[in-house]
C-alpha cells in the first residue's frame, strides 16, 4: 500500500539531507545499465552491491533508476558519479518545481512526468530528474513508467541508430520523451471536457432541463472542478519548462547542433502550454453554463410558484369576503348564489390564465 509522505520531514535538517519525500513502495529500487558502443548496445541490471561503478571512458552510457524511496542507493550512485549532495537532496525531494542547473561539467534538469490515475482518470505528475556529465546520462524516476520503454526498446534494436547517439542526444531524447507525454495527458483531460460537454448541450433542450435533477447538476459541477485542476496543474509544471529548454539552449554544455532539436522542444512546450489556456477557458464557459442552468431551475420554480400564488389570490379574496358571516351579502340568500360566486371564480381563473399566456410567462 502506498503511503503519503510530505515535505515536513526536512524542516530543520541541514542542506544536503537526503529525505524521500513520496509515496513508499514495496518494491525495490531498479537500476538498469544501457551503454552504447561501436560494437553495439548493451544493457544490464544494477545493483548496490555493484558499486562503486567503473565505466568506460568509451562509448556512451546511460543509467536508469526507477523508485527513489531507498536514499542510501541514491546516495551511493551520487558518490560514484560525484553528484553534489544539494542535487541529490533535489532528487528525492519529489516536490521540486520543473528546473535547470548548469554546473562547470554537468547539466540537470528536474521534470514533472505526467501519467493517468486508475480511479478516476484523472491526472497525477511524478518528478523525473535527469543528469549528464562526461559521457554518462543518468535518469531518475519517482515511480515506476514505462516512459522510457519504447526509446529503450528502439535502442537495443539491431538496426538502431544508438551507435551514433551520444550523451548529448541521449539526453536529448530522454527530455523529449518526458515532454511529448504531456500531449496523450491532454488529449484525456480534452476527452473528458467533450463528454462534459455533451451533456452541457442536452441540458440546453427544455426537457433535459427539467429532468435534471439537483444532485446529477452538482455531480457536474465536480467533474469539471476535477478537469480544472488537472488544467491547473499542468500550467503549473509547463509554464516553468519554456525557461527551462530557453536555458538549456543558451547553455555553453551542449554542442550547437542539438540546440536546434532543443528549439523544437521549446515550440511543443509552447504549443502545449496554448492549448492549455484554451482548455481552460472552455472549462470557465462549462462552469459558468452550469451554474446558469441551476439558477434557471431555481428561477423556473420560483415562477412557478408565484404563479399558483397570482392565481389563488383572487380567488383566496372572494372566499375570504363570503367568510364574514355578515347576514346583508350580495347572493347570499340567492338560490344560485353558490354557483354564481364558482362563476365569477373560473372567469377570473381562466382569464388570469389566458392573461399569462399571452405574455408568455409560461411555456
Amino acid at each position: 500500500m502506498k503511503k503519503q509522505r510530505t515535505p515536513i520531514q526536512k524542516v530543520g535538517l541541514a542542506p544536503g539531507s537526503l529525505v524521500y519525500t513520496g509515496k513508499t513502495y514495496n518494491r525495490p529500487v531498479e537500476i538498469n545499465l544501457i551503454s552504447i558502443q561501436e560494437q553495439g548496445v548493451e544493457s544490464r541490471v544494477l545493483t548496490i552491491k555493484d558499486f562503486p561503478l567503473v565505466l568506460p571512458q568509451s562509448g556512451h552510457h546511460w543509467i536508469s533508476v526507477q523508485g527513489l524511496n531507498d536514499v542510501q542507493i541514491i546516495e551511493e550512485i551520487g558518490k560514484n558519479f560525484s553528484i553534489d549532495m544539494l542535487i541529490l537532496e533535489d532528487i528525492v525531494n519529489v516536490h521540486q518545481r520543473p528546473k535547470f542547473e548548469d554546473g562547470p561539467d554537468y547539466s540537470y534538469v528536474v521534470l514533472k512526468e505526467p501519467s493517468f490515475k486508475q480511479d478516476n482518470g484523472g491526472l497525477a505528475f511524478n518528478q523525473t530528474c535527469l543528469f549528464i556529465k562526461s559521457n554518462v546520462v543518468l535518469s531518475f524516476q519517482e515511480e515506476y513508467s514505462e516512459i522510457f520503454r519504447k526509446f529503450t526498446e528502439q535502442l537495443k534494436t539491431p538496426k538502431s541508430k544508438g551507435k551514433r547517439i551520444n550523451s548529448e542526444k541521449l539526453f536529448h531524447h530522454l527530455l523529449d520523451c518526458v515532454v511529448d507525454h504531456y500531449f496523450p495527458a491532454m488529449a484525456i483531460v480534452e476527452a473528458r471536457l467533450y463528454q462534459i460537454d455533451s451533456e452541457l448541450e442536452e441540458l440546453l433542450h427544455k426537457k433535459s432541463l427539467y429532468n435534471k435533477t439537483r444532485k446529477k447538476i452538482f455531480q457536474q459541477l465536480f467533474q469539471i472542478h476535477e478537469v480544472r485542476q488537472d488544467l491547473h496543474q499542468l500550467l503549473h509544471y509547463t509554464t516553468p519548462l519554456i525557461e527551462l529548454i530557453l536555458n538549456l539552449i543558451q547553455s555553453e554544455y551542449f554542442e550547437e547542433e542539438l540546440r536546434l532539436y532543443l528549439n523544437d522542444i521549446r515550440d511543443h512546450i509552447l504549443q502545449i502550454n496554448d492549448n492549455i489556456k484554451v482548455l481552460n477557458d472552455q472549462t470557465t464557459s462549462m462552469l459558468e453554463i452550469t451554474l446558469s442552468l441551476n439558477s434557471f431551475k431555481l428561477n423556473d420554480v420560483m415562477r412557478t410558484l408565484t404563479l399558483f400564488t397570482a392565481f389563488f389570490m383572487p380567488l383566496t379574496f372572494l372566499t375570504s369576503v363570503y367568510g364574514m358571516n355578515f347576514k346583508q351579502m350580495p347572493f347570499l340568500d340567492h338560490p344560485y348564489g353558490f354557483a354564481l360566486i364558482v362563476t365569477v371564480m373560473l372567469l377570473i381563473l381562466i382569464g388570469l390564465i389566458i392573461f399569462v399566456r399571452r405574455k408568455n410567462w409560461i411555456a
